[in-house]
């Protein structure tokens, strides 16, 4: 939760620095640990929140610049499939989001 709280704010909020291994970190927290994401997101201002997701769109400059070594979930080393994630994750919560991510994947667990 704290070095997730670190990306949030230190980041991605503080000198607005998009780092691809963040957000799959994100991802994967909500899959793992979704009450110690929901505290990360509940320190965020909805409108902030809004205002990244919109950001999300596109891709910032310098998103891909971290490695990820042995991906877990390789489909999020595609840059647009992690943002429109996370942007979907935002829009429908955590649960709901890890609902539609099991269906997709087809089956009922991570």
């Amino acid at each position: 939760r704290e070095i997730l709280l670190r990306k949030m704010h230190g980041r991605v909020f503080g000198i607005g620095s998009f780092k691809q291994r963040d957000f799959y970190d994100f991802l994967t927290c909500a899959l793992r640990d979704p009450a110690a994401l929901q505290a990360v997101l509940d320190s965020v201002w909805v409108d902030d929140l809004e205002s990244l997701s919109s950001e999300l769109k596109s891709e910032p400059r310098n998103f891909q610049d971290q490695e990820i070594i042995a991906p877990e979930r390789p489909q999020w080393l595609d840059s647009w499939r992690l943002r429109a994630d996370f942007r979907q994750l935002l829009d429908l919560g955590i649960e709901r989001f890890v609902e539609s991510l099991r269906r997709r994947n087809g089956r009922r667990s991570t």
